[in-house]
């Protein structure tokens, strides 16, 4: 049977060097892939034939979310680079 502690776990604190790192990387990531939505989106829009008004209506909402997604996750991933 395992014994339970005391919930107090000792861990050691990243340097900011490597945090500033692993938050470069994972913004970056979360850049590529919302990238990747976006292209998918953009060729669903490119194919207009066989879709309805509505389901127009939401690629072009689609788009507009995740465009504005990008451009937020782009500033973060600038300000994080430049601190």
């Amino acid at each position: 049977m395992l014994k339970v502690g005391s919930g107090k776990v000792e861990k050691k604190k990243l340097p900011s060097t490597d945090l500033k790192e692993r938050s470069l990387n994972k913004l970056d990531a979360k850049i590529y892939f919302t990238k990747l939505k976006l292209n998918n989106i953009v060729n669903q829009i490119n194919d207009w034939q066989n879709i309805t008004e509505l389901q127009k209506e939401h690629l072009v909402i689609r788009y507009e979310a995740t465009d504005s997604e990008l451009q937020v996750l782009e500033y973060m991933y600038k300000q994080t680079k430049g601190i």
